[in-house]
């Protein structure tokens, strides 16, 4: 066979060895993209689904904990250090304030109404939850709103038992233990009147 004859032969074969090879290549390329994008899709929709998870856990303690749900139980210290259960106060009407160290313009407020509380209504225990204290600062507490409840200590297991998002939050509970009403006290007129009324 002439010279002439066998170098388009294999410029031939070459070419299609070539293109044979540069497809296969892309082929492979082209499956590593796929394989990368799947597992990129799956990364995305792992993180997407914690992101939707942490979004339903805020809505839901944004929201009130259900009423006649049972109330979570705490064993917290007072001003005195004595050890204050929860489940040692069924069979009676309960309303705890959460609050803070502080002065806030709401917590006078409250205060003031729970001190009237306190006088009128005697079958009502009244306890004051303040986040992060410690028995020296529940007595300043109680000593400069001149408090006749208890005071305790309480921890974020308790605001976040209780779903409470804002300071102060007063939550209301039945002889049976079951939460009533949680509410936040705008005005002192409301706070007295939803008391009196949701906790007859």
């Amino acid at each position: 066979m002439k010279s002439t004859t066998i170098l388009p032969i294999l410029s031939l074969q070459i070419g299609i060895t070539l293109s044979t090879f540069y497809m296969g290549y892309c082929a492979f390329l082209l499956e590593e993209k796929i394989t990368s994008a799947q597992e990129s899709l799956k990364t995305t929709i792992v993180v997407m689904a914690k992101i939707a998870e942490k979004r339903k856990e805020a809505d839901d303690f944004s929201k009130p904990l259900p009423k006649g749900i049972n109330a979570p139980s705490f064993s917290l210290k007072d001003e005195k250090g004595n050890l204050i259960d929860l489940k040692n106060y069924l069979g009676k009407k309960v309303l705890l304030v959460f609050s803070s160290i502080g002065d806030c313009d709401n917590c006078k407020k409250i205060n003031t109404a729970i001190n009237q509380l306190h006088n009128t209504r005697k079958d009502l225990e009244i306890l004051f939850l303040l986040h992060e204290s410690n028995s020296e600062q529940n007595n300043k507490y109680k000593n400069h709103f001149a408090i006749k409840d208890k005071v305790l200590s309480s921890s974020i297991n308790e605001i976040e038992n209780y779903h409470i998002d804002a300071l102060p939050t007063s939550v209301l509970i039945n002889e049976e233990g079951s939460i009533v009403e949680t509410f936040r006290a705008k005005k002192l007129s409301e706070f007295i009147e939803v008391i009196y009324r949701k906790s007859k």
